[in-house]
């Protein structure tokens, strides 16, 4: 430890070898206060008879610029059961702005499900995006969820986006939502999209709803 600049590494290694079953763990942590940027990195490595797990995290804190980037990565393979989880997370506290991006990616014997989180929060323009990806492979059953939020406060503009993709052994299924919702004029627009294919029955539905609270006028269309 360098008290003059502020910086101190720490190095840990681990060894565990009880009858045939290993546990490694390594962690290592910089820390630059100076700069006041915080670095750890923990790697572990479990091998119990087989059955393997590595942990990666990664956390890096630059307060200087008021900014806090945050990387973990987990990688489990449990018997060809494999998961792996990447996060992100962005926070830039001198804008006011955050952004949270996540990312998980698990393989569990062929089931695989992908799931991507975006955040994106602006609190000087008041606006906030979110951005959900959604992808679930079980066994042929495929599921696509993609939705999308842009909440613009200022102006009170909210606008939903939402589309599935539901693929269940040749049972398809697409669920398309749009909502535009604006507080200044009271008007409110709604348009959903549904086409279900069910064993060669097809079902299509589009509806589409415009609301004017301000003249009190409802349009339907069907």
């Amino acid at each position: 430890m360098s008290v003059t600049s502020r910086r101190s590494l720490f190095t840990h290694s681990t060894n565990m070898n009880v009858t045939s079953r290993r546990s490694l763990f390594t962690q290592t942590s910089d820390m630059n206060v100076t700069s006041r940027r915080l670095l750890f990195t923990h790697t572990t490595d479990m091998n119990m008879t087989s059955r393997r797990s590595s942990f990666t995290y990664t956390t890096d804190m630059n307060v200087t610029s008021g900014r806090l980037l945050f990387t973990h990565n987990t990688d489990m393979n449990m018997t060809s059961r494999r998961s792996s989880f990447t996060h992100t997370t962005d926070m830039n506290v001198t804008s006011t702005r955050l952004l949270f991006t996540h990312s998980t990616d698990m393989n569990v014997t062929s089931r695989r499900s992908l799931f991507t989180h975006s955040t994106d929060m602006s609190v000087t323009s008041r606006r906030s995006l979110y951005t959900h990806t959604t992808d679930m492979n079980v066994t042929s059953r495929i599921a696509l969820s993609t939705h999308t939020t842009d909440m613009n406060v200022t102006s009170r503009i909210a606008l939903f986006t939402h589309t599935i993709d539901m693929n269940v052994t040749s049972r398809r299924s697409l669920f398309t939502h749009n909502t535009n919702m604006n507080m200044i004029s009271r008007r409110f627009l709604f348009t959903h999209t549904t086409d279900m294919n069910v064993t060669s029955r097809i079902a299509l539905f589009t509806h589409t709803i415009d609301i004017n609270v301000t003249s009190w006028i409802s349009l339907l269309k069907n």
